[in-house]
C-alpha cells in the first residue's frame, strides 16, 4: 500500500469522547480525493506498527488540508486510544484515499441518514455539493436525517443549520435519541424520520446511510420491505 506522510494540524473536541483532527501533507503535493473516500493511518506504538481506517470529513483543499471526525477511545484500537491524546505537530504514514462510497450520478433527490460519526463522509458530500459557489447540486432537494444521544454529539450542527438557511433546497432534522430536558427538536431513532423524509419522491431517490451496523441494517431492512429500489440505497458500516 502506497503511503505518504502527514502532520496534524490542528485539534478540536466537539464533545468528550470525539476529536476533530485537521492534517496536511506533509510534503508539497496535492491530497486529492472525492467526498465519501477514506484514509489509512498508521504509525509506531511500543514498537508494533498499527493502523486504522477512517473517513474524511472535509471537502477538498486547494493546500491538500483535510479533516477527520472520530471517536478515539470507543473504537477500540490502539491507534484510536493514541489519536484521543494527539498534538499538532505528529505526524503520520496516510494511504491514497479509497473506497466506493461516493455520490452517485446522475444526481437525483437524496436524503443522508446518519448516526454518531456516520455524519463524517456526508459532512464532505454535502460541502461538495453545497458549500461551494458552484451549483452542484442541480437544484435537487436534499434532507440529512443525523441523529445523537446528546446534542453536544450532533457534530458539526452548527454548519449544518447555516447551510439550511443559505439553501433552501437543504433540509436539515437533527434527532435527538436519549433523554435531554433542553432539546426542543425531532426525538427519537433516525428510523422513525425516514418515511417523511422520503414523502412521495420514492421512485426518484438515492438514499445514503452511515452509522452503527444495528441502525444501518434496520433502515435498509425498511427501505426494501417498503419496495424501494435497492440499487438507489448506498451504505457504508461503521463497526
Amino acid at each position: 500500500m502506497t503511503t505518504r506522510r502527514i502532520r496534524v494540524k490542528e485539534v478540536a473536541a466537539p464533545s468528550a469522547d470525539a476529536r476533530i483532527l485537521a492534517f496536511e501533507p506533509a510534503d508539497a503535493e496535492p491530497f486529492e480525493f472525492e467526498p465519501g473516500q477514506h484514509v489509512c493511518l498508521s504509525t509506531t506504538l511500543n514498537g508494533e506498527k498499527v493502523n486504522r481506517y477512517y473517513s474524511i470529513a472535509s471537502g477538498p483543499h486547494p493546500a491538500g488540508r483535510f479533516e477527520l471526525c472520530i471517536k478515539p477511545v470507543a473504537d477500540g484500537s490502539p491507534l484510536g486510544e493514541h489519536l484521543a491524546r494527539i498534538a499538532p505537530g505528529e505526524e503520520f504514514e496516510c494511504s491514497a484515499p479509497g473506497g466506493t462510497f461516493r455520490l452517485t450520478e446522475p444526481l437525483r433527490d437524496t436524503v443522508f441518514v446518519a448516526a454518531g460519526t456516520g455524519i463524517t463522509p456526508f459532512r464532505a458530500m454535502l460541502r461538495h455539493l453545497l458549500a461551494g459557489p458552484e451549483d452542484r447540486h442541480q437544484g435537487r432537494g436534499i434532507t440529512l436525517i443525523f441523529g445523537a444521544r446528546r446534542p453536544d454529539e450532533l457534530y458539526f450542527r452548527s454548519e449544518f443549520e447555516q447551510l439550511e438557511t443559505q439553501r433552501p433546497q437543504f433540509r436539515f432534522w437533527p434527532t435527538i435519541s436519549g433523554p435531554h430536558a433542553d432539546w426542543t427538536g425531532r426525538r427519537g431513532r433516525v428510523q422513525s424520520h425516514l418515511d417523511k423524509a422520503l414523502g412521495n419522491r420514492r421512485d426518484s431517490t438515492d438514499v445514503y446511510i452511515c452509522g452503527p451496523r444495528s441502525m444501518l441494517d434496520d433502515v435498509r431492512a425498511r427501505l426494501t420491505a417498503s419496495g424501494f429500489d435497492e440499487q438507489a440505497i448506498h451504505y457504508e458500516k461503521y463497526e
